[in-house]
């Protein structure tokens, strides 16, 4: 929504359960880009070197990964705010000189500054839920190639949450999405994490591939396939036959096996003995 003097604003209700959150990377994006010459938007601001932005490097493990999540929400503002800036001028013709249109720089500034937020704050270990991996993973897979996005924090972040509680289908379907994105930059550093998450992705077992502890497994069934009176010892230690199939045996040789009487195998058998 645009503000009073025409620059879109990122707005958020008092209501909001990330209302404190969104407030505090708010400030820190005024303060931010304040600190900079208005064509020096690009220019990297030093967290510790602002109130807001040690207040966000102070902040405790819990609200960290609530900041993520407000920040994450606004980079996404801002980058829906930019591309519709750049539509809007290569329509108008001007898509070549993006600097001189009013508002390019402001929001490509505060962009910037939200991703840093995301990008300092992800350096910790924050207690990042499964629901928060994958909104992660999947804004970073949606937004494709920008300057700044925090693809190493993230997946270190993935690193992590794996390491503790595993992988299911749909974490590693995300997973592998985002390191798709990340193969189609033409960076060293980008192929270099797309093949750590991949390796994350085939290291660790599926969660539903697991089983539970202490989980029985139905009793094998017999099949088609073999002679139904062969084994059957062995089939009725394993429950696959009943008790009665191996009562009828005869001795079998000098070391006086109990083959079945009707065994399929009586032949050979005999022929062993022979050869003994």
């Amino acid at each position: 929504m645009p503000g009073p003097d025409g620059q879109p604003v990122f707005q958020f209700s008092s209501d909001d359960p990330l209302a404190a959150e969104h407030a505090l990377v708010c400030k820190w994006v005024r303060e931010a880009i304040a600190s900079t010459p208005v064509d020096r938007y690009y220019q990297d601001v030093d967290l510790k070197g602002l109130p807001s932005g040690r207040e966000l490097l102070s902040s405790s493990p819990d609200r960290g990964r609530l900041l993520v999540q407000a920040a994450v929400a606004q980079a996404k503002f801002w980058h829906a705010s930019r591309e519709k800036i750049r539509d809007h001028a290569v329509r108008d013709g001007q898509g070549s000189n993006l600097a001189r249109i009013p508002g390019w720089s402001a929001v490509l500034g505060a962009e910037y500054k939200t991703l840093a937020v995301i990008g300092a704050l992800l350096r910790r270990s924050l207690p990042l839920d499964r629901t928060d991996l994958l909104q992660l993973l999947e804004w970073l897979t949606e937004t494709g190639h920008s300057y700044g996005l925090p693809i190493g924090q993230a997946t270190k972040s993935l690193e992590r949450y794996t390491a503790k509680h595993g992988i299911d289908a749909e974490i590693q379907n995300a997973a592998r999405r985002f390191a798709a994105k990340l193969r189609e930059g033409s960076g060293k550093d980008a192929n270099r994490l797309a093949t750590a998450v991949d390796q994350i992705c085939a290291a660790l077992p599926q969660q539903d591939d697991e089983d539970e502890p202490g989980e029985l497994k139905p009793a094998p069934v017999p099949s088609s396939a073999g002679d139904q009176l062969a084994l059957v010892p062995l089939k009725v230690m394993l429950g696959m036959l009943p008790a009665e199939a191996a009562s009828e045996t005869t001795v079998s040789g000098p070391d006086r096996y109990a083959m079945l009487t009707h065994s399929p195998l009586a032949s050979a058998h005999v022929f062993l003995t022979r050869l003994l």
